[in-house]
This record gives C-alpha cells, structure tokens and sequence, in this order.
C-alpha cells in the first residue's frame, strides 16, 4: 500500500500502546512492525519519515536493531523509546546508532513535537535501504542503479534510469538487476563482471538492458562496488551507446567492404610524424606481400626502393603536408623485394571538428598497363627506327639499278630481301600488338604439346635446320595462351641466326619450384642487345634488337610471371623459366612466382 505523494510514515518497531496512540495526534501514519526485515519489506512501499525503537532495558535487546536500521537507513531519523527514566539507558541507544531517545514517561508530548520538527521529506522507495538519496541521483544525468550484490536485488535507481528502461522507480527497486538485462546474459557473467570491478575499483564494459516493454538497448556500464555495514553493494552507473553502436555497427560494414575491395587501401595516422600505418585491408596485403603485424605502426616508406623516385615520394608528401589529395605513379616494391607500378592516390580524412585525423592511401598494381605503355613505345621506336634504315637501303639500292646494270640481279636480290625483313618486321609488330590486347588466359597444363607442335612450325618454315625435342611425357607448368608463338619465335629465330644448316633443340625439365624449357642452337651466338631485350624486355632507344621477336617472347614469358634466361657458349642457349604448380589459382600462382626481372622498369 503505497502513501500519497503528500503523506508520509512513522515505522515503529516494538508494540508498545503509546506508539500505537501516537498515530491520532500527530499528522503521519505510524505502522507498527515486529522488527528490522519488517521494516526493509514495508519502506520500499511507504514514505518513510522516522523510524521509532521501543527499547526496553529489562526485556528483548533493541540495541542491535537500533545499531542495525542506524546503519542500513542512514538518512532516516530513528527515535529511540526507553522504558527506563535512567539517561544511561537512552546513551546506550544512542551509542547503537540512534538520533535521539525518550523515556516512556514522557514519550506522547515529546514525540509528537520531534515528529512536527522533522524535516518533511519523506523517503521510502525514493531512496530505499538508505544507500543514497534519491534526490542526489536525480541530479546526476547518467542512468544510475545500486542493488545489493548477494540478492541481485535492486534498492534504488535515479529519474534517467527509470526513464532509460520505462519503469517507475517503485516497479524497480526489489527486482533482480537479471530482469533488466538482455537475454543472452546470465547472473555468472554479471558476477564476473563486479568481481573484476572489486578487483580494480571499477570496470567498465558493455552490455545489453531490457526495457519495461521487451526492447533490449545496447549500453556502458561503469561498476563500483562499495559496503556498507555487512551489506556489499554496487552502483552502476549506465550509458545508453545505441547511435554508438549503430555508428560502430555502419563502420564494421565499411570496413568489411573496404576490406573486399579489389584495391589496396590503407589509413594513416596523421597525428605523427611518420604517418604509421593504422590499418591496411587484405588486398594491400596481397598487393605488397606485407602482413598485417609487418605494415601497422610503419609508414609507407616501407615500401621505398632503391629505384623508386624520391621527387615523386616529395610531392606526394608535400601534398599530405599540406592536407591536399594527390595522386601519381611510382615503382614501388613488395615484401620480396619484387617491384611493380604503384598506381597511389592520398586523401586526407578529417574529424568532427575538422582537423586532418588521417591520411587514407589508395594503391593499385598497374605493371601490367605501364608495360603496355612501354611496348607501344618501343614497338614505335623499332619501327621507326629499323623501317628508316631499311627503307634508305631499299632507296640507295632502287637509286643504283640505273647506274650499275651488271649488278641488277644482286641489288634487286638485296631489294626483295629488304621487302621481306619489312613485311616481317610488321608482321610481328601485329601479332605482338594483338598479344598485349588479348593477352589470353593463365592456366596450368601441360606445356609438352606446346613445345612439339612450336617445333613442328619451326621445322616447316625452315627446312634446311634439325629441330630436336627433348622432353617427358608430360609436364604441367602456369602458362599463357600464346606460350606457344613465344616458343617458336625461339626456335625461328635460332633456325635464321645459327647459320646454313642449323641444329635447334627444345628440351623441357623441371625444377623444385619452376618448368624450363630452353631452346639451344649452334650458331655463332646471340649479340649483348638482343640478350638484354630477352631479360628485362628493355631498349634504349639507341640500341635497338634486331627486331620484335625477342621483345613479344619477353611479353609473354613474363605475362605468367616467369623470365626469360640465355647462356652463349658455342652457341646459344635461351630458357624460358616458368612457375611449376604450387597450388591456388594460375593468377595466384604466377603472382607468388614474379621476380623482379619480369616487372616494369624504369625507362632508362
């Protein structure tokens, strides 16, 4: 039965026919209880004004009760009433806790006048056990909560409590705190929960309450466990951190989908100096070879190389300097020390208040297009180049078959051979074009069809050599559609060089980690140029090869992520080294294979 809000109750404890007269002279209901857990069951329902003891020296000991209920109820006043005029009597109860004493004598008048002279501000379940007032948790604005650690009971909570989950503070206190909180928690992990705050003094974690109408909310919640007596309670101090989780819960998606993206992404911190690395997703991983634990805390100078263009990395400081976006395009190198174009874009990312937080970088593997870039520059310079020079030999002869007629037949032989090395020239200038537009899939099988039917070609455009293959049954290598036009521009290549009956040998073995395949002749030896184009598949551009054979088997070979090798030594020996299967995709296979012979360089 609960008071209106404007009465309030007088607890007396003991049976005594003037406390029970007191209730009609004076304003306050007095309810009489037999002792203290009576007390503790009626003031979560009542507002309590004081608290009356009947103590009584001769008979049953009210001391501990006094001391007890002083002790739980701190700030409600507790009268004590002795039958005994003795002031020792009243002293000893006073000792035990209470705030004043009367004798029986004299207690209608007095009580009354100390019932008028209290403070009319009634407690109860407002601040229920005497913990804390109600009205100083109130004027806290974070939800607060304090129930007993033994009983799970709930004794108080503030206004911002009550309004966080909905209830009225009456429906609260007595609770369990386990009926306001989320499903999925149980009262072992809630018991951790305050140990580990005993421990510390407090802890902080996050949780999940359950509303009056079932709604479970996301919330922090601060532990402080205190005693009181022989009491231990905890206070909970709570936050509601729903627009925090959702926040959390939009960013976890972002990342999960920065995370799956196909560029390299990475966030530096731009608080420091260096610029450490705070994150990087899996696709710079895979991009750089750089493991998680090896790229944060570093900037990404890790990834500086020995030709990489330190103007270039200045201009892209300067712009992080200066809290600009940049973007620009460097030989960068991976974990192995393999290099590659790095296709970088910088943005800066600011907080809420609008200071650069973070510098976000964006890296995209472009090899592939600066070497298309790069054979369309050298397939313009060996045009020019060779048609110039065999275009002024066509020219000098045409102009001397009108002057020298004995030697008619031979000029026009040195013509019509002239004529061919052109056509030729742009044949392979077409078919190299086509490969590095279809350059054609990558895939593991086996490359022994591909070296006999290359051979087959060979022997038929060029029947005065001996063309040999050496190799197993079979053998499985990563390879690329047009492996075999890189194979037989070996073979016609030795066949034309070697001399007038060349020997030209395929012969395919297998290594550890790779497949070669090397084709050997016995000619005079292939010259320091074309070596160089077959290597690295660079030309200055005043040492242009012989033609664009050499450089479309560069192409190819690497395409895989193999290279290409030659020896001279009575003759030439040129072996094509290609990844062996190792396991996962051809693509990743060929990735794992790449050295840095096979990647764009610098233009010299």
């Amino acid at each position: 039965m609960s008071a209106d809000a404007d009465e309030w109750t007088v607890l007396a404890v003991g049976d005594a026919p003037s406390v029970r007269r007191l209730g009609s002279r004076v304003d306050p209901d007095v309810r009489v209880v037999s002792g203290a857990e009576a007390v503790r069951d009626e003031i979560a329902d009542v507002r309590v004004l004081c608290l009356v003891v009947v103590h009584d020296p001769d008979g049953p000991g009210r001391l501990g009760i006094i001391d007890d209920l002083s002790t739980r109820y701190p700030s409600v006043p507790v009268l004590a009433v002795v039958r005994d005029a003795d002031p020792r009597v009243g002293s000893a109860a006073v000792d035990a806790g209470a705030d004043e004493y009367v004798p029986t004598p004299a207690f209608d008048a007095p009580l009354e006048a100390l019932v008028e002279r209290l403070p009319r501000e009634p407690r109860g379940v407002e601040d229920p056990d005497g913990v804390v007032p109600a009205r100083f948790l109130d004027a806290i604005g974070d939800p607060i909560l304090v129930h007993e650690r033994a009983s799970d009971e709930i004794l108080t909570a503030n206004e911002a409590y009550c309004d966080l989950l909905g209830y009225d503070r009456a429906e609260l206190v007595g609770m369990p705190v386990s009926a306001v909180s989320g499903g999925q928690h149980t009262r072992a992990e809630a018991e951790a929960k305050i140990r580990r705050a005993a421990e510390a003094g407090a802890h902080t974690f996050e949780w999940t309450d359950r509303r009056k109408d079932g709604e479970e909310i996301p919330v922090e919640v601060t532990l402080s466990p205190f005693e009181t007596g022989d009491a231990e309670r905890v206070v909970a101090v709570v936050r509601d951190i729903t627009e925090r989780t959702a926040r959390r819960r939009d960013l976890r998606t972002m990342t999960r989908a920065v995370d799956a993206a196909s560029i390299g992404i990475t966030l530096a911190d731009a608080t420091v100096g260096d610029l450490p690395l705070v994150y990087a997703n899996e696709a710079f991983e895979r991009l750089t070879g750089y493991g998680e634990g090896d790229v944060l805390g570093r900037d990404c100078r890790l990834l500086a190389g020995p030709s990489t263009d330190v103007a270039t990395r200045e201009e892209i400081r300067a712009a992080v300097e200066a809290s600009e976006p940049a973007r620009t395009e460097l030989l960068s190198y991976r974990a192995d020390s393999t290099p590659f174009w790095n296709d970088l874009a910088v943005a800066p990312v600011t907080d809420e208040s609008g200071v650069v937080s973070h510098v976000a970088g964006f890296h995209r593997d472009v090899t592939m297009r600066k070497r298309r870039e790069r054979l369309v520059g050298v397939m313009s310079r060996v045009l020019r180049h060779n048609l110039r020079n065999e275009m002024n030999v066509v020219k000098g002869f045409a102009d001397s078959v009108d002057d020298v007629d004995e030697d008619v037949a031979t000029m026009a032989g040195y013509i019509s051979e002239t004529a061919a090395d052109l056509v030729d020239m742009t044949e392979k200038a077409r078919t190299l074009e086509a490969a590095m537009r279809n350059p054609g899939e990558v895939s593991v099988r086996d490359v022994v069809p591909e070296v006999t039917r290359a051979a087959a070609t060979v022997r038929s455009s060029h029947p005065e050599a001996s063309v040999d293959v050496e190799a197993p049954e079979r053998l499985d290598a990563v390879v690329a559609d047009r492996l075999r036009l890189a194979l037989r521009e070996l073979g016609e290549n030795a066949a034309e060089h070697a001399g007038p009956e060349p020997d030209v040998t395929y012969s395919v073995v297998e290594t550890s980690d790779e497949v070669a395949i090397r084709v050997s002749d016995d000619g005079p030896g292939i010259d320091d140029t074309e070596r160089q184009v077959l290597r690295t598949g660079s030309e200055s551009p005043l040492e242009h090869g012989q033609g664009i054979g050499l450089w479309l088997v560069n192409w190819i070979v690497t395409g895989v992520g193999g290279f290409v090798t030659t020896t001279v030594d009575d003759g030439t020996t040129v072996t094509v080294h290609l990844p062996a299967p190792s396991g996962g995709s051809a693509d990743e296979q060929a990735y794992r294979y790449r050295q840095a012979a096979i990647t764009a360089q610098p233009d010299q």
